[in-house]
Parts: structure tokens; sequence; C-alpha cells
């Protein structure tokens, strides 16, 4: 960790799913801001805060930071001195401009990643571009200094932009969702070797602190590990194990089976969820079961018709499947809409209760109403396993209860080990 430490403090705050690691990062925020508050010319508090996300899913959910009540986690006094002086800047389309004030205080910046990320072109100009020359109009408007010379498209030039503004803020914290994302895949290499490579983000908080003065870099996981070995800074850990015994999670029932990949297993998790959980509302909401596929193709063309089939002998009406692929041929604005609604109560979204996911419903999505997941695939990754699976473990009402989770027996010994020692393993 010596060797290969950063200029600046770097901690990881390792909380599984589900336990409020946003409102913990929000909680952090404000404390640092009371204390510059008070403190102003004390170097060791944040006076502005940089929040980074890895995707437009956690992005939102970070929205939370906005919203919740501030009373929750500081005196009602605090609260308002908070509300007086925060003054937010949520960065969700590529094109929106950074709008903070050079040297001001108590700014929070929320924004995907790829929006700060500094990008050159790297690519050769086209013929084209030589003989009509390739510069652009925000080039006139920001001017062009000698480091981005080689920055020729707008959006480029827009997350520069971005970075710019940010260098000329003081005092600033770094706070990093989903940190796993920040270390890369190759996670050994990176400590390990003497030319340790690191993440684009990693260098544009790098270079951040080369131009501004970085108080720290504070990382939130719930997967605090890479390719199975643990990250490094961890200064605080909260697992799966503890969180289900203290009742912070709905308890979990893992099933595991020898071939997941056939009808077999589909119409085992969806008779066996509807017996558990069909007919049950929860805070007036039905149960719903997520269902694990690993292409488009698979899902659209492979599980849905069996999904129908198997809802068609149960009874069940196929206006209860919903399909969240990511392919606009597929998946319809009113399809994200209701996915998006399907924990609030009275709406259509509400009543899914088959859902039907490839690359959607891990990181960052919020669906306490989930009660199923079923893994139609056998992925290699631990950290996608626990982070797919680990979905339907939110808590909803005061009462503990129980998820079940479908998935192969490989996954099953890989994934959970040793977290339910408490349930005897069961295998189909």
């Amino acid at each position: 960790m010596k060797k290969y430490r950063e200029p600046y403090p770097n901690y990881i705050y390792a909380l599984t799913m589900g336990l409020g690691k946003t409102i913990l990062m929000a909680t952090c925020i404000f404390y640092e801001f009371l204390l510059a508050k008070k403190y102003p010319k004390d170097k060791r508090f944040c006076h502005n805060a940089l929040v980074f996300a890895p995707d437009k899913t956690v992005l939102q959910s970070l929205r939370e930071i906005i919203t919740f009540d501030k009373t929750k986690v500081a005196p009602l006094e605090y609260a308002r001195v908070l509300d007086a002086n925060i003054k937010f800047h949520f960065l969700e389309e590529s094109g929106t401009t950074l709008h903070t004030l050079d040297d001001s205080d108590f700014n929070i910046i929320i924004s995907n990643t790829q929006k700060i990320v500094v990008k050159k072109k790297r690519k050769e100009d086209k013929p084209a571009d030589v003989l009509f020359g390739s510069g652009s109009l925000l080039s006139a408007v920001y001017g062009e200094s000698d480091d981005d010379e080689d920055v020729r498209d707008d959006s480029s030039l827009m997350d520069n932009q971005r970075f710019k503004k940010l260098c000329r803020l003081t005092q600033l914290g770094v706070y990093v969702d989903e940190a796993h994302h920040l270390f890369g895949a190759d996670l050994e290499n990176q400590i390990r070797s003497s030319g340790a490579k690191k993440t684009s983000l990693r260098d544009t908080i790098n270079m951040l602190a080369e131009s501004t003065s970085i108080v720290a870099c504070y990382n939130y996981t719930g997967t605090p590990y890479v390719n199975k070995q643990l990250l490094p800074e961890v200064v605080y850990a909260y697992g799966l194990r503890e969180s289900i015994w203290k009742g912070f999670l709905k308890d979990a029932d893992p099933i595991g089976f020898e071939n997941v990949k056939n009808e077999e297993f589909l119409r085992a998790a969806v008779t066996m969820f509807w017996e558990r959980y069909g007919g049950k509302n929860y805070e007036g909401l039905p149960a719903e079961l997520a269902i694990f596929a690993s292409t488009i193709v698979e899902a659209n063309d492979e599980v849905r018709p069996i999904v129908e089939k198997i809802l068609a002998d149960l009874d069940i009406p196929a206006t209860k499947i919903l399909i969240n692929v990511g392919d606009e041929k597929i998946t319809k604005n009113e399809d994200i809409h209701n996915f998006n609604n399907l924990d609030v109560p009275g709406t259509q979204g509400s009543e899914k209760q088959f859902l039907i996911l490839v690359g959607k419903g891990r990181e960052g999505w919020n669906c306490r109403s989930l009660f199923g997941v079923a893994m139609y695939r056998s992925p290699q990754s631990k950290i996608f396993v626990l982070q797919a699976t680990m979905r339907c473990l939110r808590k909803i009402t005061d009462e503990q209860l129980t998820a079940t989770i479908f998935l192969s027996k490989d996954n099953h010994e890989d994934a959970y080990s040793g977290v339910f020692t408490c349930r005897a393993t069961r295998f189909l």
C-alpha cells in the first residue's frame, strides 16, 4: 500500500447492498461542510464535493443525496445551515455545462464518470478533416490551451470544460460510488507490478489533485474485491452475513440447480416463486421475480416464450411480464417507465411481477418489492452473481421476510459459501 499509495488519503467503506451507502456518503459530505463552515481555514475539511457514479443507473440512485431529509442525520439547526449554503450540480446529460463559481464553497457535483473524465482524441484525422479542418465551435467559445491541442470533438472539449471548472474549486472531496470500478479489472497487476496501470477515472482524480487541493478520496462499495482479491485501503466493512443476521436485509433462501439453461429450471423457479409469494402484497406492492439472461436474443427469443407458457399454465396473465434489455425494438419507453415504477404502489409498473433482464437491474437498482432472482446463466464473475442476486434482499416492511434465489450449483458454492451457514444448502 505504501509503494502504490496516491498523493491524497484514500478510504474505502465496504457496506453490502441495501444498508444505505448513499445516505452514508451524503452524511459524510454534510458533516465535512458543517466543519468547513465552522473552521473555514482548516485544510482538513472539504469545502466542495465531487460525487462519481459508474453508470446511469447508479447516477439516478444518487439523486437521494439531494432529496432525503437531512434532519435524519443532523440537528435541525445544522440542516438549515446546509440547505442555505449547498449548491447541487447534477450532470446527467453529456451536453450539460458545469456552472460553478470559481473559488466558491459548498458545491456538490454529482456526475457519471464519463461526464468528467478527461478524454483526448487518439485517432488520426480523416482526409476530409485535413482538407477542411476539424476545429469546433466550442473551441472558439472556451479557447484551446496547449494541453487541449489534440482535442477536436465537441463532447471531449465539453468534458475538459467541466474538468477545468473543477480545478477552480478548492479543498475538494472526491466521493466514488461502486468504487470497485475505480481499481479496474486487473487489480493484482495494478498493485504488484512496477508499471501499475490506472483506470481513466483514477487518472482524472490524480490530475485534479495536481491542479487543485483534494482533501481525500472516499470510496463506497458493496463488493470490495476484484477477481476475488480484496481491495486495498478498506477502513470499514459490514458484510452480507452480518446484515442478514442483524435484520437489516431480507433473509435469503438460495437454491442451487445442476442446469439453469433449460425450461425445467425456469418452470421450477417461476412455480416455486408463485407458490411462496403469489397473491401477497407488501406495503401495497406485489412481489417480483427478476430473471437474468445472458443476451438480448436469448431473453426475447428463448426466455420470454418459456415464461409466457409457464404463466399460462399457472393462469397468470402475460401482462405480468416486463422485459428490459436495452434494445429500443424490444424495450419501449413505456417498459422503462414501468421498470422505474416497480416500487410505486398503484402504478402500472407495480403490477409487473416477472422481469426479464439483460444488462439491467444490478448496481444502483433499488427495488424493495423484489423477492426472487433466477439466474438463467452461470457467470464466472463472483461480483456479478452477488450484485445480481442481492438485488432481492432490500428490506420491506418491519418484519424480516425471506427472498428466494435460483442459481447454478457452481455459482451457489462460489458466491454464497459461508454466508448462509445457518441454512441447509439445497440443490435441485
